[in-house]
């Protein structure tokens, strides 16, 4: 265990489970996210005003690709990095992947009551969330499955996790 990368729709619980289960591995947690507006000291959601969608995934494949030079750690991956510039297979090829999948209605009792802290979610109405974490779920899924581990709602745990790298060391 030393290279971990977690990917999942935005509310899954990446950032979460990554700080929980470094713990339980004696590893550090990352979230690419805030790495990326740490280093351009700006929100992603400004980064999207500002400068794009196109200059945000490259910045984000490009800091991806930085943790080629680390080592021992689990990153939360943003909702849609597994889905551009070959990023999935990048992770497959450079460690161990992780999908979270959980379910449609568990990720939208979680995004109901973050909306006002995600942008493109503010301005949506129940149905309208709804809507928008089914089509981004269906367009997600192809790069999401192939993690070389899924882990559903239920397998969220981190005695799951810790499970899985046990049985790994044997």
């Amino acid at each position: 265990m030393s290279k971990i990368f977690l990917v999942g729709m935005m509310g899954s619980g990446k950032t979460t489970c990554a700080k929980k289960w470094a713990g339980a591995v004696n590893a550090n947690a990352y979230d690419l996210d805030a790495l990326i507006e740490e280093e351009e000291g700006c929100t992603i959601s400004g980064i999207f005003a500002q400068k794009g969608e196109d200059y945000f995934r490259k910045k984000e494949s490009e800091l991806l690709r930085t943790f080629a030079q680390k080592d021992n750690f689990i990153l939360a991956t943003g909702g849609g990095a597994p889905c551009y510039y070959d990023n999935m297979q990048w992770m497959n090829e450079h460690g161990t992947t992780i999908w979270l999948n959980v379910s449609s209605g568990v990720l939208f009792s979680r995004l109901k009551h973050a909306r006002e802290h995600r942008p493109l979610l503010r301005s949506l109405d129940d149905d309208a969330l709804k809507e928008f974490i089914n089509k981004k779920m269906a367009e997600r899924e192809a790069f999401y499955s192939q993690a070389q581990h899924i882990f559903t709602d239920k397998e969220i745990t981190k005695k799951h996790f810790k499970k899985l790298f046990d049985n790994d060391d044997k």
